[in-house]
């Protein structure tokens, strides 16, 4: 009868993958806004499925997702220091992303409220500033993805070989 067997640095990371759940559910229950608490339940299931996949994964594959949680970790981390100190130059950067973003979509929710003036507007704007702040932080986690898989490809590959010149 075959079973399943955990190996040491598979449940290491289990055990490391559960304690940051459990402080992104402490951190979301201290009263943060609800954009940030549906974002930040939102990131913690995309890194978990990178880590599991990173884990899982082999070759290729496992360099696009351990790249994929390098940029992401990097962004979300970048983004949280942002957020705890509202006067740093980070700070002040998340801010004015956020500002332009609002700026470009605040049109449609407003249009919407016109035309329904419903409780479905307030989903639509919560949603709507959810994507506003999670996108950077995924695009930068897929950025470090392919960069990470680009760079151990050209690794792979060695160095080019060298062009003879061409006599005259």
């Amino acid at each position: 009868m075959w079973r399943f067997r955990f190996q040491i640095g598979q449940m290491m990371i289990a055990v490391g993958v559960l304690a940051a759940d459990l402080g992104a559910v402490r951190a979301m229950i201290a009263g943060h806004g609800l954009e940030l608490r549906i974002g930040g339940a939102v990131l913690l299931l995309a890194f978990n499925f990178g880590g599991l996949l990173a884990v899982r994964g082999r070759g290729r594959a496992r360099e696009f997702w351990l790249g994929f949680l390098w940029g992401g970790g990097i962004a979300a981390g970048s983004y949280l220091a942002g957020r705890s100190s509202p006067g740093s130059p980070l700070g002040e950067f998340w801010y004015g992303y956020h500002v332009r973003a609002e700026r470009l979509w605040w049109p449609l929710v407003e249009a919407t409220f016109r035309a329904s003036g419903s409780v479905l507007v307030e989903l639509l704007y919560v949603s709507m500033l959810t994507l506003t702040w999670i996108l950077p932080i995924v695009g930068a986690a897929l950025a470090g993805g392919i960069l990470l898989r680009s760079v151990r490809d050209a690794e792979r590959r060695g160095p080019e070989p060298p062009v003879r010149p061409i006599a005259s």
